[in-house]
């Protein structure tokens, strides 16, 4: 299965992503607080993700395989309150709070007002989604 961080558009997936495949979509991010002058940048910052799933064209029942890859990141991320060690790549570890881990997910409730205009605006049919959240503290 191919990870992928491509726009979930008309266009997905990729030439150079092979299905089935999941993809990790950054839609929003949020700073939590407000910045002063001496540290503007040590506030919170949440990345919100919305995380789909597609299976391979030859798939019998694509909303089925869907379903049951969702299902399989789901209970990936509620495994976790934190990211492991060995998945923390070198331009992170400088974001660890104070236990030396960092912070991890939150498979959270849509955040969008209108499902089917975030869809819409990214051209494609609404497919089933999970929204995922990550917060780190520079």
């Amino acid at each position: 299965m191919s990870i992928t961080f491509e726009t979930p558009n008309t266009d997905f997936p990729p030439a150079s992503v092979p299905l089935p495949a999941v993809d990790l979509f950054l839609y929003d991010f949020e700073q939590h607080g407000l910045a002063s002058a001496r540290r503007p940048s040590a506030l919170p910052v949440t990345y919100l993700y919305l995380v789909t799933a597609w299976a391979s064209e030859v798939s019998i029942s694509r909303a089925r395989d869907e379903h049951r890859m969702l299902s399989e990141v789901m209970n990936i991320f509620t495994r976790y309150s934190t990211i492991p060690d060995s998945l923390v790549q070198a331009a992170l570890t400088e974001l660890r709070v104070p236990e030396g881990r960092l912070p991890t997910i939150s498979v959270r409730p849509n955040r969008f007002q209108n499902v089917s205009e975030f869809w819409q605006a990214l051209g494609g049919v609404p497919k089933p989604a999970l929204n995922y959240s990550i917060t780190v503290t520079p």
